[in-house]
């Protein structure tokens, strides 16, 4: 009579493949000391693989998992597009200026003030808003532009 609470499988070796002729040695030279039976050296041995890879790459269901993750964009991947949008356009913004300004006024822009609106751009760039950072940095980057505005209607940009 079989009982209800154990499950059987087969095990093939097929012996012209090197790998299931490798499995068939190590049975056959088996060392029962440690290892039990055969049973439980296959148990063993499929414990450790199934513990040392992911359910992601083991399994159906961790597979699903894993897409349906990977389908949402959480909040900090998008500041971090966010800061990096910003600082691309800070830096088209601050070129087109220093061309605008020199093809309208005729006078080279101080490389001084090109430089450091270029280092501000990269910073911006590098510095990623944190999770629980309260302050908005767009408010900042705002104030930047209107003050790099001004500054270009008045006709003081690349002006010392």
């Amino acid at each position: 009579m079989a009982r209800k609470d154990v499950e059987q499988f087969n095990l093939r070796l097929n012996l012209n493949n090197p790998n299931h002729l490798k499995i068939y040695r190590t049975f056959q030279d088996l060392n029962t000391d440690i290892h039990k039976s055969r049973n439980n050296f296959i148990i063993e041995a499929l414990l450790r693989y199934i513990n040392g890879i992911s359910d992601e790459d083991l399994t159906f269901t961790g597979s699903k998992k894993k897409q349906e993750a990977d389908r949402y964009v959480t909040k900090s991947e998008i500041a971090e597009l966010e800061t990096r949008i910003t600082a691309k356009v800070m830096k088209e913004v601050a070129e087109m200026m220093g061309r605008a300004a020199l093809g309208n006024q005729g006078m080279m822009i101080n490389p001084m003030m090109m430089q450091s609106y270029m280092q501000m751009a990269q910073t911006t760039q590098q510095e990623a808003p944190k999770e629980n950072e309260t302050k908005d940095v767009s408010e900042e980057e705002d104030a930047t532009l209107q003050e790099m505005s001004l500054m270009f209607a008045q006709g003081e940009f690349g002006k010392e």
